[in-house]
């Protein structure tokens, strides 16, 4: 389960998952189900001084934002670039950070 997967990198990344703000990341991603063969997970990121803001989106079938005045967003990139939780993003970060 993916919702599962990034409140693990979370958790061994030290980010407190009980936040509103996390909280309601966890629940999009726990609500776009299981990301079946040949789809794509985009999630992008925008923060202003007003808001910060992830886009959650497997094109065509789900796309949802969390947006929040709290600044968070910038915890949820350690799932990737913060120690792994598995081996799947070690083998991840081996790619991208080569």
């Amino acid at each position: 389960n993916i919702s599962e997967a990034f409140s693990d990198g979370l958790k061994k990344n030290k980010v407190d998952v009980s936040t509103e703000s996390i909280q309601q990341f966890l629940k999009k991603v726990t609500s776009l189900g299981d990301i079946k063969k040949g789809e794509v997970l985009i999630i992008a990121r925008n923060q202003t001084d007003a808001a910060d803001q992830l886009l959650i989106q497997i094109p065509p079938r789900f796309s949802e934002v969390v947006s929040t005045k709290e600044k968070w967003t910038t915890s949820i990139l350690k799932i990737w670039s913060g120690e792994p939780a598995d081996a799947g993003i070690t083998a991840l970060q081996i790619t991208l950070f080569k």
